[in-house]
């Protein structure tokens, strides 16, 4: 029988599984305050629905912002572009963060790009 791991009082069948929860469902350490609104985590569920049409998008607010990479898609500032779209929150909301945070963000987000 297949051991069940327990995460934050689930059960998952597979670690997998529960880290497929946590890129979805983020969860901040410490509440996270901006403009006025207290937030415990954010949801990137939506990035299940970016388009390569979007990645362009992204691409073009990624070099007007100045930002030069041969591998964008691996930078932090890639990925809070990418998570503002997906989220409808600003782009602000994510370069705010606290760094850990932040880099919780980019792995989720370079997570569902490469898988």
């Amino acid at each position: 029988m297949k051991e069940k791991e327990v995460t934050e009082n689930k059960v998952y069948e597979t670690m997998e599984d529960a880290n497929t929860d946590s890129i979805n469902n983020i969860k901040f350490k410490k509440p996270y305050v901006f403009e006025g609104e207290t937030y415990d985590g954010v949801n990137l569920s939506d990035i299940e629905n970016i388009s390569t049409k979007d990645l362009l998008e992204v691409d073009k607010i990624y070099t007007k912002l100045g930002y030069m990479s041969p591998t964008a898609e691996m930078t932090l500032a890639y990925a809070c572009i990418i998570a503002s779209r997906a989220t409808k929150k600003s782009l602000e909301f994510f370069t705010s963060l606290p760094a850990n945070e932040g880099m919780k963000v980019k792995t989720a987000v370079i997570n569902f790009l490469y898988n």
